[in-house]
């Protein structure tokens, strides 16, 4: 008498959660969703933008070192390096295995002319990395200065 209405309702069923699973990503107004769009905002070239979202994120959540890696990179994008690089240290000292905080410290240290930091930065980020891009770009750039 039910077996004709369960097919549909597990079809209905399966068809909610995979649109449910579909809306991931974080939620607007978070501190994940500030660094994402700051991270937008700087691929997109708009340098003063994704600094205030990346702020924005870092506000909301002080101990979040993606959102301070990020403005890192958006203030030497800027030819800000002492800011990038305490923004890179602060990402470092909350999550000292994020790789590509220390490839992003490197690489500001190479453009202001510190080479043994820049190089020592660079050896870590390949210790800490399993992203074989992020590895040989770290790698190029450290073969740049030997």
């Amino acid at each position: 008498m039910y077996r004709g209405h369960i097919v549909p309702l597990v079809v209905l069923l399966l068809l909610v959660v995979g649109i449910l699973a579909g809306c991931g990503g974080p939620a607007k107004g978070s501190a994940e969703w500030h660094a994402d769009q700051g991270y937008k905002l700087f691929n997109q070239g708009n340098y003063d933008e994704a600094i205030k979202e990346c702020t924005e994120a870092i506000e909301l959540a002080p101990d979040f070192a993606e959102a301070y890696n990020n403005r890192g990179i958006a203030y030497v994008q800027k030819g800000e390096l002492d800011q990038a690089i305490a923004d890179f240290d602060k990402a470092i000292e909350l999550d000292p295995e994020l790789a590509k905080a220390y490839n992003d410290r490197g690489y500001a240290y190479y453009l202001n002319g510190e080479v043994a930091k820049a190089v020592s930065d660079f050896e870590k980020c390949i210790e800490l990395s399993n992203d074989p891009r992020l590895v040989a770009k770290a790698q190029q750039l450290l073969d740049e200065l030997r």
